[in-house]
């Protein structure tokens, strides 16, 4: 196994290869991938963006992201995806905040639509982890269970809350490699 390869972290003896030691020009995506979802890179003058996707997808699969699956949902758009992991750590802050409000109220309604959106995001971003939590509370804020948003949001919170962070830390990451 070469530099470039990612044992997944499920028990399983799947190896997930990307990057220069790849046998060619495409990259793989990640848990769930297959040939057909690979990301052709043509190798002449977009060196550049494909270090740059490299590097991208290895530290969002090292988050736990199925980034094979958010960026198949994002049209195997990178730059897409990209995006769309910008604006999920950028609207944590208030959708956090949001879920709080909802909550202390006793507005499960609402609560449920933010918890919704997440979900929905989560999924999109390939977050299954927090997709099935939101899914779960969102589940819960219907049927006004409000025992079980008790005992888990905290747990949810801190996760979406950790994971956007990271967000912002790769993508900070990114940007001062441009620069440089």
């Amino acid at each position: 196994m070469g530099a470039d390869a990612l044992c997944k972290n499920d028990g399983s003896d799947e190896i997930l290869e990307f990057g220069p030691g790849s046998s060619d020009d495409a990259l793989e995506l990640g848990p769930g991938s297959s040939d057909d979802d690979a990301l052709e890179f043509e190798p002449s003058d977009k060196g550049d963006e494909k270090k740059k996707g490299d590097r991208l997808i290895r530290s969002l699969n090292a988050l736990g992201l199925d980034t094979g699956e958010g960026i198949k949902n994002c049209n195997n758009d990178i730059s897409l995806y990209r995006e769309l992991i910008g604006l999920y750590a950028k609207e944590s802050t208030e959708k956090v905040h949001l879920l709080h409000e909802y909550l202390e109220k006793g507005e499960l309604k609402e609560y449920r639509v933010v918890i919704h959106a997440i979900k929905s995001t989560s999924r999109t971003i390939g977050a299954p982890r927090l997709y099935e939590m939101a899914k779960k509370l969102e589940d819960a804020a219907k049927e006004e269970n409000r025992s079980f948003i008790d005992s888990y949001q905290d747990v949810f919170l801190e996760m979406y809350t950790d994971l956007a962070g990271m967000f912002y830390s790769v993508l900070d990451m990114e940007v001062q490699e441009l620069e440089a």
